[in-house]
């Protein structure tokens, strides 16, 4: 199943870069909102989370999807950076400046 990229939103914030909308064509799925962060060593994708229900807590943001086996996430996730990399490549309008 290879996602691809629909959507880019810029943000900047911090590390934040902006926000990812992912299609799985395999399944007609579509994921809103993974957010891009880069700083100056690395970039990274993080899953769409929803922030802790008791603002209070110490607790961190929860994942909105998630897989049971780590290996599987880390190899959607590249599949997701790769295909956020095609897609900016076609974009030339959007820089990280």
């Amino acid at each position: 199943m290879k996602p691809k990229v629909i959507k880019f939103t810029q943000y900047h914030k911090n590390t934040l870069q902006g926000f990812v909308t992912v299609y799985l064509p395999e399944t007609g799925m579509v994921i809103p909102s993974f957010s891009l962060h880069q700083n100056d060593r690395s970039r990274w994708l993080e899953i769409p989370a929803k922030p802790p229900t008791n603002p209070e807590s110490n607790s961190n943001w929860q994942k909105i999807i998630y897989f049971l086996d780590d290996r599987d996430e880390e190899i959607f996730m590249n599949q997701v950076m790769q295909a956020l990399d095609e897609y900016l490549g076609k974009r030339p309008d959007i820089s990280f400046d």
